[in-house]
């Protein structure tokens, strides 16, 4: 069931910073989350196409991994820009016939972003604490100052049933990990990982965080 009335400017709570080729990054966002409406993405790139995941006409909104996997189309932003409509109209085609549609402003950022250096896993101490902080992908997993672990969502060689334990997640090495900084909250999926550590598993989130 459709939410009345939406918004006709939707931008993500937290957007996602993605690396392109030559060491920038492009910082994505919904921008409409339905069409007709505006996307306001002045300077950006819009991507345009299904509002919802694959095989599924309502719930959650499709992720901008999950748009650019199917038919879309897209329009770069002249100098005179700033919005467009989100519509058939605008783009003079309809990239998913039948479907619903949404826009992403996909923006580059000023300035390169420098390259990370690896940093090496904090040993682990008695002290710290352990919780799963996301049962599934995509959801937001809540660990200021501590440490997220992204991987399996079941033990393995299972779909589903119980899930698989802090132990059974890093047992086998097929998972990442980030390091949280001055945020308190990260997403529980592959963009926000920038890796996919188990294709075609589900996956879900632990925190670590030194009491």
């Amino acid at each position: 069931m459709e939410p009345t009335p939406e918004p006709t400017m939707e931008p993500t709570a937290r957007p996602v910073v993605v690396p392109t080729p030559g060491g920038v990054s492009e910082t994505v966002f919904r921008c409409a989350s339905y069409q007709p409406a505006t996307c306001k993405c002045p300077g950006g790139t819009v991507y345009y196409g299904r509002r919802f995941p694959k095989g599924k006409t309502s719930g959650r909104k499709a992720t901008y991994e999950e748009l650019l996997q199917d038919n879309y189309h897209k329009h770069t932003m002249g100098s005179s820009e700033s919005a467009v409509p989100c519509a058939n109209s605008f783009f003079r085609t309809d990239p998913l016939m039948g479907q619903k549609k949404q826009c992403f402003c996909a923006q580059l950022d000023p300035t390169p972003q420098p390259v990370p250096k690896p940093t090496p896993e904090p040993t682990r101490k008695l002290s710290e604490t352990v919780f799963r902080c996301a049962s599934y992908q995509p959801a937001t997993c809540k660990c200021p100052g501590g440490t997220v672990y992204y991987g399996r969502r079941f033990p393995k060689g299972q779909t589903s049933g119980r899930k698989a334990t802090y132990e059974e997640l890093i047992m086998d090495n097929h998972y990442k990990y980030i390091m949280m900084g001055n945020e308190d909250s990260i997403d529980c999926a592959n963009y926000a990982f920038k890796t996919d550590p188990l294709k075609g598993e589900k996956k879900q989130c632990f925190c670590k965080q030194l009491k």
